[in-house]
């Protein structure tokens, strides 16, 4: 990796590291960038904290600064488990897994904790990756929790966008050709025909679309 992104990196995770929390989503809630540079896969990724197990320890569903720190062995373990990238031929190394929580202003209940928390992971490989594979397992309880929209970049590539939907299912980026993809755990849980991952797909773009614009 050359200067400039290991400058990057460390800017970025000194930034996560300070005592007071974010006030405002970094990473629109359900949804995740990855992004290639060099050897590694950089990403960011907004997980709903019910996914997780074991932190809550006043049973209101929101995790506080308090259950963050009390349980941050167990948490980040989780994390790593439910956060898969790897390459066709490279599994990778995973050298950061840097999580925080996300403390929505927008929010009046955020005083009592967050409901996601905001991922920086990077993962190291041999060579640069021609693609990448994601896997998720790290979907929460609520309806709205039930799929990610991940949005991923490489030096000369167009973006490609892909909506993940439950437990243990994976996607491969930048395999030709370039593809806005719905990926369903069990399409007959989901029910899904054409006219439904059409408008699926058409809400994705749009909100990726309007996401770019903000960024």
């Amino acid at each position: 990796m050359n200067r400039a992104a290991h400058a990057a990196m460390a800017l970025v995770a000194a930034s996560m590291c300070v005592a007071a929390p974010a006030r405002a989503h970094l990473m629109p809630k359900q949804q995740a960038t990855l992004n290639v540079r060099d050897s590694a896969a950089f990403g960011a990724f907004s997980i709903p904290v019910s996914a997780l197990r074991n932190w809550d320890d006043n049973h209101d569903g929101r995790m506080s600064t308090a259950e963050f720190v009390a349980h941050r062995t167990t948490i980040v373990a989780q994390l790593d488990a439910g956060i898969r990238i790897s390459s066709a031929r490279d599994a990778g190394t995973r050298a950061l897994l840097l999580p925080s929580v996300e403390f929505d202003e927008a929010d009046s209940l955020a005083v009592h904790g967050g409901t996601h928390l905001l991922v920086l992971v990077r993962q190291s490989f041999a060579a640069v990756p021609a693609t990448l594979q994601l896997g998720l397992t790290l979907f929460g309880v609520a309806a709205d929790e039930q799929q990610f929209i991940i949005k991923a970049t490489k030096p000369g590539g167009a973006p490609e966008v892909a909506i993940i939907a439950r437990s243990g299912v994976s996607h491969e980026f930048f395999a030709p050709p370039p593809r806005v993809v719905v990926a369903m755990a069990s399409l007959a849980e989901h029910r899904v025909v054409g006219g439904v991952v059409l408008l699926t797909v058409l809400g994705a773009c749009a909100k990726m679309m309007s996401w770019g614009r903000s960024s």
